[in-house]
C-alpha cells in the first residue's frame, strides 16, 4: 500500500472492523452497505490494526482489550464469553481422547482385567467432564483424567 492509498473499513453494528478495502469513490463514510457501515480511514492508518485493537462507536475509534480467550465474541462493544463454543471445544477434545482409547476396551485386546478396568474408569472420567465442570469457563481449569500407564 502506498503512502497516499486510502482504505475503507467495513464495520459491524457492534463496532468491530470486519474487513478493509481499497478506498473507492463508491463508498460513503458512515453509510450502511448491507450489514456493514463504511468508515473511510485517514491516510497512513494501519487497517489491519483495527481488527485486534480498535472498535468504532459514536463516530470514533476506541481502544479495546485483547480477546480474552478463543471462546469470546465481540458483541455490543465488548467481549462476551460463548459457553456453547467453549463446551463444544471441550467435548471435541474429550471425544478425541476417547477415540485414542477405543482399542483398549475391545473384548479381544490383550490385557489383564485390572488394566481393562483402569481404561474403563479413564473413559468414564472423560465422559463425566462436562457434568463435573459446569461452572468452568477457562480451558486450563478443566481437570483431565490421567491416561492409564
Amino acid at each position: 500500500m502506498t503512502e497516499d492509498t486510502r482504505t475503507v473499513a467495513m464495520v459491524t453494528d457492534g463496532g468491530e472492523a470486519h474487513s478493509t478495502l481499497s478506498y473507492m469513490d463508491t463508498y460513503i463514510h458512515g453509510q450502511k452497505y448491507g450489514d456493514y457501515t463504511a468508515v473511510i480511514l485517514p491516510i497512513g492508518v494501519d487497517g489491519e490494526e483495527l481488527f485486534c485493537k480498535k472498535y468504532w462507536k459514536d463516530n470514533a475509534w476506541h481502544n479495546r482489550i485483547k480477546q480474552p480467550n478463543d471462546w469470546s465474541e465481540w458483541k455490543n462493544y465488548e467481549w462476551v464469553f460463548n459457553s456453547e463454543q467453549f463446551w463444544m471445544s471441550v467435548r471435541l477434545e474429550r471425544d478425541y481422547l476417547m477415540s485414542l482409547s477405543d482399542v483398549r476396551v475391545l473384548p479381544d485386546y490383550p490385557q489383564t482385567d485390572s488394566k481393562k478396568a483402569e481404561w474403563l474408569t479413564y473413559r468414564q472420567a472423560l465422559r463425566d467432564i462436562p457434568s463435573q465442570h459446569t461452572s468452568v469457563t477457562e480451558w486450563d481449569k478443566i481437570v483431565w483424567p490421567t491416561i492409564p500407564s
